[in-house]
């Protein structure tokens, strides 16, 4: 009888283990856009810094406190994009110059053109 539940019961705990674990993995994901600015990095302390698209809901938290004064975005600009409008929302209200420079394609570089 013992050997029958747990033939029954075991495939079912594990499938919920599964479901329940990328559950978790899933908030984490949405927690991390939420308060992390992702591939933010330190070009020069003070002056230049990096980002990818910060997500709308860390935006306007690392414009103010990184103090940035002008952003220079190279996404261009699609309005469907929240994170897009959150930024340009953001940086007017703060005063912040933003300039779009679109460069369109999968950002990997045709290294060819760049060597000199």
């Amino acid at each position: 009888m013992a050997d029958r539940l747990r033939q029954r019961f075991l495939p079912i705990c594990l499938l919920v283990l599964a479901v329940a674990s990328t559950a978790v993995l899933g908030w984490e994901q949405v927690l991390e856009d939420r308060l992390v600015v992702r591939r933010w990095g330190v070009v020069e302390e003070g002056a230049i810094y990096r980002s990818g698209q910060p997500s709308q809901h860390v935006v306007r938290g690392m414009l103010e406190e990184a103090r940035i004064g002008v952003v220079v975005d190279l996404n261009g600009f699609n309005p469907a994009n929240p994170a897009q409008v959150a930024e340009a929302a953001a940086a007017e209200e703060l005063g912040v110059r933003h300039v779009r420079i679109a460069m369109p394609g999968d950002g990997i570089a045709d290294s060819p053109r760049y060597v000199a």
